[in-house]
Parts: structure tokens; C-alpha cells; sequence
């Protein structure tokens, strides 16, 4: 019945047509975000003394982009009232192409890469970018785990975490030192086994097989073809010198173990 009623009404005045449509759109839904991920879009309603540039900066905003979406072809021309679209914000973790946009400056700015645009964006043709679009930005890398520490600094049980190893073999040139396994007499006196190289320590040492050393003395000797030499007071800068000053300056407290090595040299 009242179907019938509300007919008649409008056959009778054709301004209640209007009023209908007017109250049915206000009353409506509000516009659903845009399927390509931003907000509603926006305007802005010129005021006395509005530019265009000013405008954009005011909005942060590219005046081009203003330009362009408003399909303005003269920037100078706008009007006191006229009613300008703004760019729609995008939503978190979308961005969206503006001109002069490129695959890579939007993955710089993103901190992302291009690559990386792409596979979040799939058929996404990367010299092809449309004004407007919507990029999908991709997720942020995961951040590095945190070092490992030791369970005693954990807990904080005042228990100091075992020292690194110790290195085993130390170069001095082309020469190789057995640097982990010096060992020390009752004497003082430490050795350990080398493979010198005859451009090193000549062609006659080249042939030794051990290193004795004397840090009172700063002495050094040599163990070739199963003959301890001398002891003597290695050459400035030599390869024995470094080694007699490396192992005195931080020489270690092994255990003593008797072997058949030279005494130290009387004073």
C-alpha cells in the first residue's frame, strides 16, 4: 500500500524524484577504498592567493602530479573555489608510482630492491610504470640474529668463557714455526719443531727440523740433520731474531719435559 502511495506522489510531483535520489545517495555507503590499495582520494578547495606550487608543497605533493591529475594544461589557470583531486595516500606497505618514477628509485627509497618490487608485484612489466599505480611493497627483511654468548657471561656466574685457541702455526716469510708446541726445559731453554725456507735462513738451515731458543740470553739454535748448532746471537732483522723476540716477549709457561738439547750458554 504504501508502495502504491509513494507511485503516486511521484507521478504527481516528478521533484520528489529528485529528492529521493538525493537522500538515498547521502544516506548510502561511504565509497569503498580503491582496490589498488589507497585511501579515497582527496581534494582541496582554492583559496585567495593559492598557487599550484603552493599548493602541492603545502600537501607534499609533486605540482606536476597536481597538474596532471586535475588535467590541468596551464598551472596559472586555477580558480578562486575550483576544487582540486589530490593523490590518494596509499596504505601502509603500498606505494604509489608518481612521474619520473622508476623500478629502482621506489626500491631505494623503500630500502628494498627492484628485484625484490618485482616478485611482490607479479606481471609487473618494470620499464612499462603506469602514473597512479599501486606497488605492493615487499616485506621488510628479517633482522640478523644477535651474536651468540657464551652461557657463564649469560647467567653472569663471574666465570670467565675458555680463551680462543691458540694459533699452531705462525709464518715468519716462507718459514713455518710450530708456534702452539714450544715446549720448556728446567733450564729455560724452549724449542719447537720449523720448516725453514733456504731463502730465509740459508741453504744449511734449511734442513732443520727444530728451533731452540734462550730468552736469558736472547740465543738461538739449530737442529740440522739431527745436530743441535751452536748457540748463537741471531742476525738484526733475521727470521731468527723475530722468532727469539716473538717467543721471549710472550713466551708461555709449558711443563718441562726433558729432551737432549744444549745447555744455555754460560754468561
Amino acid at each position: 500500500m504504501l508502495n502504491h502511495a509513494f507511485a503516486r506522489s511521484v507521478r504527481a510531483s516528478p521533484a520528489l524524484v529528485l529528492m529521493a535520489l538525493v537522500l538515498l545517495v547521502a544516506g548510502g555507503p561511504a565509497a569503498p577504498a580503491s582496490a589498488q590499495g589507497t585511501t579515497a582520494p582527496r581534494t582541496v578547495k582554492v583559496s585567495p592567493g593559492d598557487t599550484l606550487e603552493g599548493l602541492a608543497k603545502r600537501h607534499g605533493v609533486a605540482a606536476a602530479e597536481l597538474k596532471r591529475l586535475n588535467g590541468l594544461k596551464d598551472a596559472d589557470l586555477i580558480q578562486v573555489g575550483q576544487i582540486l583531486r589530490l593523490p590518494a595516500v596509499p596504505r601502509k606497505g603500498v606505494v604509489v608510482v608518481k612521474s619520473g618514477d622508476t623500478l629502482e628509485s621506489i626500491a631505494k627509497a623503500h630500502n628494498t630492491t627492484a628485484a625484490a618490487l618485482q616478485k611482490a608485484n607479479p606481471g609487473l612489466q618494470p620499464t612499462a610504470l603506469k602514473v597512479g599505480t599501486s606497488l605492493r611493497l615487499p616485506p621488510p627483511p628479517a633482522p640478523a640474529p644477535a651474536p651468540a654468548v657464551a652461557k657463564a657471561d649469560a647467567e653472569d656466574t663471574g666465570v670467565a668463557p675458555p680463551p680462543p685457541p691458540r694459533l699452531r702455526w705462525r709464518y715468519y716469510g716462507d718459514t713455518v714455526v710450530d708456534w702452539a708446541s714450544w715446549k720448556r726445559l728446567p733450564n729455560g731453554v724452549r724449542y719447537t719443531l720449523v720448516q725453514p725456507a733456504a731463502n730465509d735462513v740459508g741453504e744449511v738451515r734449511a734442513q732443520a727440523t727444530a728451533i731452540a731458543v734462550d730468552c736469558t740470553s736472547l740465543r738461538h739454535n739449530w737442529r740440522v740433520k739431527d745436530a743441535w748448532e751452536a748457540w748463537t746471537i741471531p742476525t738484526p732483522r733475521s727470521v731468527g731474531q723475530q722468532i727469539v723476540l716473538d717467543l721471549c716477549g710472550n713466551a708461555v709457561g709449558e711443563e718441562p719435559r726433558p729432551v737432549p738439547v744444549p745447555p744455555s750458554p754460560t754468561p
